[in-house]
């Protein structure tokens, strides 16, 4: 219930949207990615389409053209190619729900992708019939009462498959006015499966300069020439530095949807670079490999079939291509609160300005709703098989009462790398992040 596969009707995926979508994730990242210290994490995983759609469901509850509602438009749905005056609601309402409806994939042993929102309000208020209206209309949102974080974890874990146990303790369920949540879910198979006796270890050098590499389970395919399996070699920069990213998209069964892995291209340095981290050299000069990557995540994003001049950039070679690509398994989870005020969604955060979700149970409109905590928990998995990945997005709301051999091209992973599962008609990234500790090698 209260997934996205029930809509019915047709109408063709918001490139604009997606590739606002992509910008605003990739920011988040970059904001995030500061927070966290290198090799802190085996990854970092974000859905950005899952948050956009949490913070879609809140945009219905603020008050229509105020700043919490021209924020979150500038911020989430009108930026880079969507760059221009805010949608009105309904507008950017149907533009989500489209996106959600091509996006969504039934159950099948090769593909299912899965979109699914709730609320989840407190036994002494009751939602306004017009936020009510928009979240079954525009988002086919489960509306249940909360009685405690436990009956939110079982529904984001049924959505999510078991890959996402819980989002909210019961502390925060127990504070909370109501709960937005979002739950997304992916699992496809690959066109071309690797071979599970291919799969070897593999040098894998971390961010940090002087850790020794890393023996890694690399999984290995041979791609013929003129296959389905496309490369890019795309230019990226960091200050005066240039360089280029060794990009491939690898299909997942059916067409629809693709994986893309992309790293920063030529010579690790043997010169530490800032901050004691391994460094990429350059004819700029030696650049951190966490900045390398944040700049081959952001030249991959506009440059993804679908969006704008992606196309483009991508080519099927003559040659045979070599991957060599680690397998992996990341769980990453972070309260977004610091990196959204950051990108400038301030306004929510304090109360005055959500005056449109919520009454008391004698009809009182509550004026007084803030946003406590934007919560966004991501598991991903690769293997030789395919791809499993899942995601969950809360947001809180709280009263201000309450506290808060031919030729041939290899293409060899053997360092961080970027990662995204992306829907080839709109190019939404509908997951991306960056793969700092792979699968460690193990003799089967």
């Amino acid at each position: 219930m209260g997934a996205a596969a029930s809509h019915a009707g047709g109408g063709a995926p918001s490139a604009a949207l997606a590739a606002s979508v992509n910008a605003f994730g990739s920011e988040l990242f970059d904001r995030l990615a500061a927070e966290a210290k290198p090799g802190e994490h085996a990854g970092l995983f974000l859905s950005p389409y899952g948050i956009a759609q949490a913070l879609g469901m809140l945009l219905n509850g603020v008050e229509p053209g105020g700043e919490s509602f021209c924020q979150l438009q500038a911020a989430v749905y009108a930026r880079g190619s969507a760059a221009a005056d805010s949608q009105p609601l309904e507008q950017l309402n149907s533009a989500l729900r489209w996106l959600s409806i091509s996006l969504v994939k039934p159950p099948s042993d090769d593909l299912t992708v899965s979109d699914a929102n709730s609320v989840w309000v407190n036994a002494k208020y009751a939602l306004q019939p017009g936020f009510a209206e928009a979240l079954r209309g525009a988002f086919d949102a489960l509306a249940a009462p909360l009685t405690g974080a436990a009956a939110v974890n079982q529904w984001v874990a049924q959505e999510t498959r078991d890959k996402i146990q819980s989002i909210v303790t019961e502390d925060v369920a127990a504070q909370a006015t109501l709960i937005l949540v979002n739950a997304v879910y992916f699992k496809g198979l690959w066109e071309h499966p690797f071979k599970k006796q291919s799969t070897h270890p593999m040098d894998f050098y971390p961010l940090q300069h002087g850790e020794p590499a890393l023996s890694v389970a690399a999984m290995f395919q041979t791609y013929q020439g003129r296959s389905a399996v496309q490369i890019a070699k795309l230019p990226a920069k960091v200050g005066d530095a240039s360089f280029d990213c060794a990009a491939v998209q690898l299909p997942y069964k059916g067409g629809e949807y693709y994986a893309v892995a992309a790293m920063p291209h030529g010579q690790l340095s043997g010169e530490a670079a800032e901050g004691g981290q391994r460094g990429l050299a350059t004819s700029g000069g030696v650049v951190p490999l966490t900045q390398a990557l944040a700049a081959c995540r952001q030249a991959l994003l506009v440059r993804l079939p679908g969006a704008g001049e992606g196309s483009a950039a991508w080519h099927v070679p003559n040659a045979d291509v070599k991957v060599l690509l680690p397998r992996f398994e990341v769980e990453f989870g972070a309260t977004l609160n610091d990196a959204l005020q950051a990108l400038g969604i301030t306004r929510p955060f304090s109360p005055g300005d959500v005056t449109k979700m919520a009454t008391t149970k004698g009809g009182t409109p509550v004026d007084d709703l803030y946003v406590s905590a934007v919560i966004h928990k991501v598991f991903a998995k690769v293997d030789e098989a395919g791809t499993e990945a899942a995601a969950a997005t809360a947001v809180v709301m709280m009263r201000a009462a309450m506290p808060l051999p031919r030729e041939e091209i290899e293409l060899r992973f053997d360092r961080p790398f970027v990662f995204a599962v992306v829907h080839r008609e709109s190019g939404l990234a509908l997951f991306s992040g960056e793969v700092h500790r792979p699968e460690a090698w193990k003799q089967e």
